[in-house]
């Protein structure tokens, strides 16, 4: 029988950091999240205190940077010098209710200037004062004018990529979607960057604890739950499994070429499994990266496996509109 493994050779020795700096930063994520045996609300509303208090957007705005507004939301937007090689459309996670466009700051200005794009940090109403469809609306309506105005606005092309974390590549599911659904452009999304997403709302068994991992992660079933229920509310079981609320549930046919991030310790490592396996079987391109001794929030961690994960974006994203990194 032949064993597939889930990640090259070449990640092995990067696994002792990756396992000791997930360790230490638990208990500092754990504090931020709130104890699973606090009612929700109770937990939620440490969460929103906590986060707001260790929000840091870059100082000194660079000259990249403007924020404006597109199609009704306020909009972190990086510009490089010379002409774009395209559009990337960011959307930040925080489960639908925590989070904001600043929070990939630092990731956005270096892929402006080191890629040559325009990066849109979107913005868009947070759960649960606002609940679906008020986010996916949001995002639908930046990347709508971003399609219609990008190219002379920028000179950038008339191609977009979206991406994102966690909520976030939720979002970018959803949004190409009702692009291919509604706009019946989705010739025109260059590639999506899938980044430890959520994509089964009515849960995957990952999500409900059953991991093939006992390393510690972020996240927990109770707070998934919390941070699904505050976006779609009381729904059912079966209205979760709405496509347009949960993706994995969708005719996922004619999407552009696209790269799923996992971390092996995830509570959401089954969404990003199954979702590359349904896409796979849609006809789709897919990239699948799982990453060992990794859990929700990996990728901002200073690791070498973190600086590994980033570079295949930035090599994916390089790819999109045209040539390799």
């Amino acid at each position: 029988m032949t064993r597939t493994p889930l990640w090259p050779d070449e990640l092995e020795p990067l696994r002792p950091e990756a396992r000791h700096m997930a360790d230490s930063a638990l208990p500092m994520f754990a504090e931020l999240m709130g104890s699973p045996d606090l009612a929700p609300a109770e937990r939620f509303r440490i969460q929103r205190q906590r986060y707001d208090e260790i929000r840091r957007p870059l100082g000194n705005d660079p000259r990249e940077l403007e924020v404006r507004d597109i199609a009704g939301r306020s909009c972190r937007v990086f510009v490089p010098s010379g002409t774009p090689r395209g559009v990337y459309l960011q959307i930040h996670g925080g489960g639908w209710s925590l989070g904001s466009p600043a929070d990939g700051d630092v990731e956005n200005l270096r892929r402006c200037r080191e890629l040559g794009l325009v990066v849109v940090a979107a913005s868009y109403r947070l759960a649960p004062e606002h609940r679906y469809p008020a986010a996916t609306d949001d995002v639908f309506g930046v990347a709508q004018w971003l399609l219609e105005n990008a190219a002379d606005e920028w000179g950038s092309g008339d191609r977009l990529a979206l991406g994102g974390g966690s909520a976030g590549a939720h979002l970018a599911a959803i949004t190409a979607l009702r692009i291919r659904d509604e706009l019946g452009a989705i010739g025109r999304i260059a590639g999506l960057n899938l980044v430890v997403g959520l994509f089964d709302l009515s849960g995957t068994p990952s999500q409900s604890g059953l991991r093939v991992s006992d390393g510690g992660d972020v996240l927990d079933p109770a707070l998934i739950e919390l941070q699904v229920s505050n976006f779609v509310g009381e729904a059912m079981l079966s209205e979760r499994r709405d496509p347009r609320i949960s993706p994995m549930y969708a005719d996922l046919r004619g999407l552009p070429h696209t790269l799923l991030s996992a971390g092996y310790d995830d509570h959401l490592l089954d969404d990003s499994l199954f979702f590359a396996q349904r896409l796979t079987a849609a006809g789709t391109d897919v990239d699948l990266r799982v990453y060992p001794e990794c859990n929700h929030s990996f990728t901002g961690l200073p690791t070498a496996m973190a600086a590994r994960a980033q570079a295949v974006v930035d090599g994916f994203l390089a790819s999109c509109f045209g040539s390799e990194r």
